[in-house]
């Protein structure tokens, strides 16, 4: 029983992260690297966990929110 809950909890945490990520990154002007997307999050003190996952993502240029998110997907 403890393992569909913690596996639950494993996917509830990626669609908090995904959600955060895109809440902490509203109104960023696309294309941004990394760089700027990360920056633009610590700027609208986006909380920890949201920063630790875009530091995570691939340093490349984003075109958009969806390829921030994708980016986001590649890094986990």
């Amino acid at each position: 029983m403890a393992t569909p809950s913690a596996q639950g909890g494993h996917a509830s945490a990626q669609t908090v992260s995904a959600a955060g990520i895109a809440q902490a990154l509203g109104g960023i002007d696309f294309p941004a690297g990394k760089d700027d997307v990360l920056s633009y999050a610590e700027s609208h003190d986006a909380p920890s966990d949201v920063l630790e996952a875009l530091s995570n993502i691939p340093d490349r240029e984003y075109e958009s929110m969806a390829d921030v998110e994708k980016g986001f997907g590649e890094s986990h």
